[in-house]
């Protein structure tokens, strides 16, 4: 695979932070926000019921949901599935 040119890799897997160091590139880690609180099974969750999940995400990340159908999608992918998803817990934060 091809990779295209960068400077630096963002990374918090202490090895991954360790080899590219030692490889001599530049590593910087990566801030979590609300690590809690933003919970894909939990967006997920929301979308399977038809609830507001969009506050949950960036709203350019909520546009291009929108944008290439994914909740149907992910509607679709749940109906194939044999064992349904576990219902999603609450998230331990909520947003102010």
């Amino acid at each position: 695979a091809y990779t295209p040119k960068f400077n630096v890799v963002f990374t918090n897997d202490p090895l991954s932070r360790q080899l590219f160091a030692e490889a001599g590139f530049k590593v910087e880690g990566i801030k979590f926000y609300r690590r809690t609180f933003y919970s894909a099974t939990y967006v997920r969750g929301k979308m399977l019921k038809g609830e507001n999940w969009e506050n949950l995400v960036p709203a350019a990340v909520a546009r291009y949901i929108k944008q290439i159908g994914g909740v149907e999608r992910l509607r679709n992918l749940t109906k194939t599935d044999k064992v349904k998803p576990s219902q999603p817990k609450a998230p331990l934060q909520r947003p102010p």
